[in-house]
């Protein structure tokens, strides 16, 4: 008996009985699905492994599709998320607070909800502790039809105020979550203090200098700065020299940024 190699040729098929009204992705899932029988049919292991891989991509290219349709109209629709949250802690030395406003994560979720449902995005977050204590946040936004995008930051536990250890990394993520978050979703949140990416780009109109930095605002921006150098978007000189373009720095103040732990 001869060897004989059965050869299926794709471009050939033409689907039957489909009704004339059929969305195309519908069609050409079919029309996968019938090249599949005909492989197994066929009894040839290398065609249906050519074939799943192909219905594979094809899939996976739908999806990404499906993904970038659909958040553009979801970033259409969101609201301006407003300030809502408010930190309060003393200062280290026992000389006065610092108090800032904030979006809280509860406040974020609730107002995107309803659109996630009506465009099919969901998100979720997972978390890794490296060493030091590096707190690294991943926010993952998926579509329904399978694809997924995932934001990424890092950063060490919050030492501002009187915070215990818990209350430092609790207080980091709660931080690495909202900022993943809406950067993963293009989400704006109103009145939002930049003095970290400020330093970063080296773009933002000096103000008018005082004798040192205010405690209350050194303490405010600490953590940003400390997030921006960790992740490696800034330099300590370039925190150091946009902090004295707004107001000089005390040796203290320079001490600690300098002690930041790359």
């Amino acid at each position: 008996m001869n060897d004989k190699t059965e050869v299926i040729e794709v471009g050939e098929y033409t689907p039957i009985d489909q009704p004339a009204n059929l969305p195309m992705v519908d069609v050409q899932r079919q029309h996968n699905m019938k090249l599949m029988e005909l492989a197994l049919t066929s009894g040839s292991m290398e065609s249906l492994e050519k074939l799943m891989e192909l219905q594979e991509r094809w899939e996976a290219g739908q999806a990404r599709k499906s993904f970038y349709q659909a958040l553009p109209r979801f970033q259409s629709k969101l609201p301006i998320i407003t300030k809502n949250g408010l930190a309060s802690f003393p200062h280290k030395n026992g000389n006065g607070y610092t108090e800032y406003s904030y979006a809280k994560l509860e406040d974020i979720a609730k107002a995107i909800k309803p659109l996630l449902e009506e465009f099919n995005i969901s998100y979720r977050f997972e978390q890794h502790t490296g060493d030091k204590m590096l707190i690294t946040i991943t926010c993952i936004v998926t579509h329904s039809d399978g694809h997924e995008e995932r934001t990424e930051m890092s950063g060490y536990p919050d030492q501002s105020g009187s915070k215990n250890s818990m209350q430092q990394s609790a207080s980091t993520v709660q931080y690495l979550r909202r900022y993943t978050l809406t950067g993963a979703l293009g989400i704006t949140v109103s009145d939002e203090d930049d003095d970290a990416q400020g330093a970063a780009e080296q773009g933002e109109q000096t103000e008018q200098q005082e004798e040192f930095y205010p405690e209350d605002r050194f303490n405010k921006n600490f953590l940003k700065w400390e997030l921006a150098i960790a992740s490696g978007k800034i330099t300590k000189k370039d925190v150091i020299d946009k902090a004295n373009s707004k107001h000089t720095l005390s040796k203290e103040q320079i001490k600690q940024i300098e002690n930041i732990v790359c």
